[in-house]
């Protein structure tokens, strides 16, 4: 009697292989956090796709509200678990920590670990609330903390991930937000920017999103003859 063949094993996309391994290192990098006591909240891409919608991203990044002392202890611990540091990042005004950048052994995705690179890691750490992701418990960053961190890094993705974050924003929110980039101020990490007066002027220029038969322009009442 012939044997059957097994049917070969399909392979999985590349965007399934990634999202398991965005959730590996995720997963490692809470268990280190918790394990070393160290208040932390997910923030960036991860987080976006929380709050508002998904996009994609290819590192895991957390707001960690430890010292510099304590931060030199988790950095240790991430070490002794295979972890290995990328990059270390320093404020130029005080030489405190900004951002350690570790790469998880497994899956090789960098882990950004932010310690003080806006200043309002405690407060983001505070206003995060617990939510599931893919079988994961994790903190998460508010969206109006959120918000007033991608308008301090600036770069051409957080330009658009404001965009995606502004749409039909409670005013609890705005008014975090407000609050957050005002805090980042007095802690010294705007680097000379206003960033009330920018987020005031991308607050103005959005617009909310309006089902098509909604539109403002649908429902104007008609000019009398």
């Amino acid at each position: 009697m012939a044997s059957r063949k097994t049917p070969a094993e399909q392979p999985r996309p590349a965007t399934s292989r990634l999202a398991s391994r965005l959730e590996r290192a995720t997963r490692v990098s809470v268990e280190l956090l918790r394990e070393e006591k160290a208040p932390h909240a997910l923030i960036g891409g991860l987080a976006l796709g929380l709050r508002s919608a998904p996009r994609a991203t290819q590192d895991v990044d957390f707001a960690v509200a430890i010292d510099d002392a304590a931060a030199e202890l988790l950095i240790h611990a991430f070490q002794n678990s295979g972890f290995r540091i990328d990059a270390v990042l320093v404020n130029k005004r005080d030489r405190s920590l900004a951002t350690v950048r570790v790469r998880e052994p497994g899956t090789k995705i960098l882990v950004d670990l932010l310690i003080s690179f806006c200043g309002i890691e405690a407060a983001i750490v505070r206003g995060a609330s617990v939510e599931r992701w893919r079988g994961l418990t994790v903190p998460v960053v508010s969206r109006g903390h959120l918000i007033a961190m991608k308008l301090l890094a600036n770069r051409k993705q957080d330009q658009a991930d404001l965009e995606s974050l502004l749409r039909n924003l409670p005013a609890q929110d705005r008014r975090q937000a407000l609050q957050a980039v005002a805090e980042i101020m007095a802690a010294g990490r705007a680097d000379g920017r206003d960033l009330v007066r920018e987020l005031r002027a991308v607050l103005r220029t959005s617009r909310p999103s309006w089902p098509k038969a909604l539109e403002p322009r649908a429902w104007r009442p008609k000019r009398r003859r």
